[in-house]
C-alpha cells in the first residue's frame, strides 16, 4: 500500500448489517455471523513479539480478513464443512468473491473536494457545504451524532432515520473526476486479489 493502513481507515465507511468500530490495531465491522477486520500486518506481528517477516519491513502492508464466527453450514449452504473444502477450487473461488463482495459492500467515502462547485443557489450551496462538513468529520461521526441525539430523546426516530439517509446519500457524491485516490487504490488491490487467487 502507498500509505499506512490507518491512513485508509476514516474513507471506509459503514457497511450494511454490520456495526462499524475504530480501534488502535485495526477497523472492525462486526455482526452476529461474521467480522470484517482491516489491520496492519507489521503492528500485528510486533504486538504478538514475532520477528516481522522481511518482506514486510518498513512496508505499509494492509490486511483485509472476513471472519466467519457462527452458522457455518447455513452461510455456506453446505451439511457439513470439513478442512478438505479449502482445497476445492469451486468452494474456494466462491469464498473469495464473498470475500470481495464484502469489502464492496463497505460504503467508501469522498476525501476531499476540489474545489467547490460554482453556484448562486442557496440550497446547492448549502448541500456544498454539508458535504464538505461530513467529508471532514467522517460520515461515522456525523451519523454517531445523531444516533447520541435520538438516544437522549432530542429527535425522533424517524428523523433519526432521515438525517442517516441524508448524511449517507451526501458520501455518496462524486466530488471529482479521480475519486478518491486511497479508496480507489484499495479498490484495485482487493480486484487483483480476487482476480489472481
Amino acid at each position: 500500500m502507498q500509505y499506512a493502513e490507518k491512513t485508509y481507515y476514516p474513507y471506509l465507511g459503514e457497511a450494511q448489517y454490520y456495526n462499524r468500530l475504530e480501534q488502535n490495531n485495526g477497523l472492525y465491522y462486526n455482526n452476529q455471523k461474521r467480522q470484517l477486520l482491516f489491520y496492519g500486518k507489521e503492528y500485528e506481528q510486533k504486538v504478538k513479539k514475532q520477528s516481522v517477516p522481511e518482506l514486510y519491513e518498513n512496508q505499509n502492508v494492509l490486511r483485509f480478513e472476513m471472519r466467519f464466527k457462527k452458522q457455518l453450514r447455513k452461510q455456506f449452504n453446505r451439511p457439513e464443512i470439513i478442512a478438505s473444502l479449502l482445497y476445492d477450487e469451486t468452494f474456494y473461488f466462491n469464498l473469495v468473491k464473498m470475500w470481495r463482495n464484502e469489502y464492496l459492500e463497505i460504503q467508501k467515502i469522498n476525501s476531499k473536494l476540489i474545489g467547490m462547485k460554482a453556484t448562486g443557489s442557496k440550497k446547492e450551496f448549502i448541500e456544498n457545504l454539508a458535504l464538505f462538513s461530513v467529508l471532514e468529520l467522517g460520515q461515522s461521526k456525523v451519523l454517531h451524532k445523531v444516533k447520541e441525539w435520538q438516544e437522549q430523546g432530542l429527535i425522533s426516530k424517524k428523523q433519526a432515520y432521515d438525517l442517516r439517509v441524508a448524511t449517507k446519500q451526501l458520501s455518496r457524491i462524486k466530488v471529482d473526476g479521480k475519486g478518491n485516490e486511497l479508496i480507489t487504490e484499495l479498490d484495485k488491490k482487493i480486484k487483483e486479489v480476487s482476480y489472481n487467487w
